[in-house]
């Protein structure tokens, strides 16, 4: 808590890219993986079993992957629609406080799923492809 409370009130330059009902729009299941992964090299199988392994049953079965939001900003900030908003407050009760003085931060609230999941896939691909995102 002391930590994320210093990184809000610092005036660091910040992009904050929520978990709940942003990142967790990155959503993908075992089948995506095994067509775009599997077989695709050392990283692409890596990444398939690390995937595979956090669940027993992937029947009807998606999860999110958490760290490609900030990592899809950096990449393309259009992947990511996003606002200046004041820093947020974290209060000792872990709630927000809001106060519209405060230095701005710049805060992600949608991601473009689709052109995360394309770009990955094709850096990962041994063609041609490789390094190529379209929209």
């Amino acid at each position: 808590m002391p930590a994320a409370q210093l990184l809000f009130d610092c005036g660091v330059a910040l992009v904050r890219v929520p978990c709940i009902n942003v990142a967790e729009h990155i959503k993908t299941t075992q089948s995506e993986l095994g067509t775009f992964l599997k077989g695709r090299g050392a990283i692409g199988d890596y990444l398939y079993d690390i995937y595979s392994a956090y669940a027993d049953d992937h029947y009807a079965f998606s999860k999110e992957i958490w760290d490609l939001g900030p990592i899809a900003w950096l990449l393309d900030p259009t992947w990511a629609d996003s606002a200046l908003i004041p820093s947020p407050l974290l209060n000792a009760a872990y709630t927000w406080s809001f106060d519209p003085h405060r230095h701005v931060i710049r805060e992600v609230f949608r991601l473009n799923r689709d052109a995360i999941f394309r770009d990955l896939f094709a850096k990962l691909e041994p063609s041609t492809k490789a390094g190529l995102a379209t929209t």
